[in-house]
């Protein structure tokens, strides 16, 4: 799946048209259809869009497959306390060493 197939679908699965889409990053709704048929994408808008979706820029542009997973380890990682933070790192070095 491509940049834009995935931009619309992620917008459709919302329901927003492309218009509402366009408003929220303050664009035009032409520029919206030029994203969706896959034209070059400026990595600033395209880190816009990822934090619409509630999606990673990498996921956007093909460098990672499932990034539900890395989002929800980031997002869990980032509300945990100092103490299981610390825990966790010592869990990740006995995994790395095995």
């Amino acid at each position: 799946m491509t940049t834009g197939q995935k931009v619309k679908a992620l917008r459709l699965a919302k329901g927003w048209t492309q218009t509402e889409l366009a408003q929220m990053l303050n664009i035009t709704k032409t520029y919206i259809s030029h994203i969706e048929n896959d034209r070059d994408v400026p990595i600033s808008i395209v880190v816009k869009l990822a934090k619409i979706f509630d999606t990673t820029p990498a996921y956007l542009m093909g460098w990672e497959k499932n990034p539900e997973q890395k989002h929800y380890l980031y997002k869990t990682v980032d509300e945990l306390t100092d103490e299981q933070f610390d825990s966790l790192m010592n869990y990740f070095e006995k995994l790395k060493d095995k």
